[in-house]
């Protein structure tokens, strides 16, 4: 298992907006202006917050909100998994590891994504009961996600061979 600071640094792109550069380019791959939102690697984004760079989006509340209605509205069909922000699992840890800090908007924002996980959770545990996953369920679930599905399986595959 790779440890999760490792896994942040180098596979999570964070949506940022840039606030303190009237233009600037990152090699020939990124071009970008004030104002613009664009998506970094996560240790450039974090690198570039700390120097006043740019501004990294969070996900906002009234989008987990709509996802958490949506959940909420399937919980008994497991196949119906709604598309999550890329970061979702990431600004969770991120919101836990500074929660001494916090807001009550970001705490009311981390019982949110916490609902969400729990539902996600039960339908991911029973998904991981049907083989083979279908595309559409793929693509609606994270990284994470489809790791803890494809590993349950295998073992539930296991402990059912005759």
């Amino acid at each position: 298992m790779v440890p999760r600071k490792v896994y942040e640094s180098i596979s999570r792109i964070k949506r940022v907006k840039v606030k303190a550069i009237a233009e600037a380019r990152i090699g020939n791959i990124i071009k970008f202006n004030k104002d613009d939102e664009i998506e970094l690697p996560f240790w450039m984004a974090e690198e570039l917050e700390r120097n006043g760079l740019v501004k990294i989006k969070d996900i906002d509340i009234d989008e987990l909100g709509k996802i958490l209605f949506q959940e909420r509205q399937s919980m008994n069909r497991p196949a119906e998994l709604y598309p999550l922000p890329k970061n979702f699992y990431l600004e969770i840890h991120k919101m836990i590891d500074n929660r001494v800090n916090s807001a009550d908007k970001d705490k009311k924002k981390l019982d949110i994504m916490k609902q969400i996980v729990d539902i996600r959770k039960r339908k991911l545990t029973q998904l991981a009961s049907l083989n083979p996953l279908d595309q559409r369920i793929i693509n609606n679930i994270t990284e994470e996600e489809y790791y803890v599905v494809t590993r349950l399986s295998e073992i539930l595959q296991l402990m059912w061979l005759p």
